[in-house]
């Protein structure tokens, strides 16, 4: 008889804080600034298991052949925390400027500090030329016209799938200058 069992179990939590500001100066002057932070945590584990040589009709004992036993775990921990924050300054809504940043680290980039942490922004600016008063004139065959003009820099951390913070273990036979002494090694 075969055996076989596959257990998944997970274990996670999200925390989120932000905070907003929003006020008008002397009329002309517009000021948003909102920010915030996340933290997350993923616990996951497989367990599973082969058995070859189980009875059922004797209350599933099991007679294993050693060589065809196999039992295996598979533990992942993912950690990841980001701050980030958007601010907008526009002056009587015709000349925009918007900035937003995020910086984020994740233990799935592995132990390298360098690697770890993942900035990423932008900046963009924005001219409502529907807000000046010589677009009057143009209406009503033009209603709104925007020029906005943007740079970034952005990434992402890459598929869930991938991780360089697993452990990756190899057997192999160490050289030994007598062929009769041999063991193995991870």
């Amino acid at each position: 008889g075969f055996y076989r069992e596959t257990k998944y179990g997970m274990n996670s939590y999200d925390f989120r804080g932000t905070a907003s500001y929003n006020d008008v100066f002397n009329e002309d002057h517009i000021l948003n600034i909102f920010a915030g932070m996340e933290l997350n945590a993923t616990d996951r584990s497989k367990t599973w298991f082969n058995g070859v040589g189980t009875q059922y009709g004797m209350g599933t004992l099991a007679a294993y052949d050693y060589l065809y036993f196999k039992q295996g775990i598979d533990e992942t921990r993912s950690r990841e925390i980001a701050f980030f924050g958007t601010a907008t300054y526009s002056y009587q809504g015709k000349y925009t400027l918007n900035g937003t940043l995020r910086y984020e680290g994740s233990n799935k980039l592995g132990k390298s500090r360098s690697a770890r942490w993942l900035p990423t922004w932008n900046i963009s600016g924005a001219w409502n030329a529907h807000e000046e008063k010589w677009f009057e004139g143009l209406q009503p065959t033009l209603s709104h016209a925007t020029l906005k003009a943007s740079y970034s820099l952005t990434a992402d951390r890459g598929p869930a799938n991938v991780s360089n913070s697993y452990v990756i273990i190899n057997s192999y036979n160490p050289w030994r200058p007598s062929s009769g002494v041999q063991e193995s090694g991870l």
